[in-house]
C-alpha cells in the first residue's frame, strides 16, 4: 500500500517545521485477493467497509482455530493426567482471566 498524505505544516526528523510537504508512507502489509458473488459482495457492503469485514473476519478466524487448538491440547492433557477438572471448567477459566 501506499498512502500520500499533503500536509501545509510539518516537522522533518529534527523537528524542524517545513511548509508545503508531502509525506509518502509505505505500508509494509501483504495484500489479499478474494473472489466472491456480486451478491456477497453487496451483503458485505451493507455491513461496512468490506476490507475492514474482512480483517475482522481473518482475526475471528484465526482466533477460533487457536481456541480449538486449545482445546484439543486441553482435552489430551486430561485424558493423560485424568484431570479433574473438563476442558469446558479451563477454557472458562481462561475466559475470565483474558477479560481481567
Amino acid at each position: 500500500m501506499l498512502f500520500l498524505h499533503t500536509h501545509t505544516i510539518a516537522k522533518n526528523c529534527k523537528g524542524e517545521i517545513i511548509n508545503n510537504t508531502s509525506c509518502i508512507t509505505l505500508c509494509h502489509m501483504p495484500i489479499i485477493t478474494i473472489r466472491i458473488s456480486e451478491e456477497e459482495k453487496k451483503k458485505l457492503e451493507s455491513y461496512g467497509n468490506i476490507s475492514k469485514i474482512t480483517r475482522e473476519a481473518i482475526k475471528f478466524y484465526i482466533n477460533s482455530k487457536r481456541t480449538q487448538k486449545t482445546i484439543r491440547k486441553l482435552k489430551q492433557l486430561q485424558e493423560k493426567h485424568k484431570l479433574k477438572t473438563s476442558a469446558e471448567d479451563d477454557l472458562m477459566l481462561i475466559k475470565e482471566d483474558r477479560e481481567r
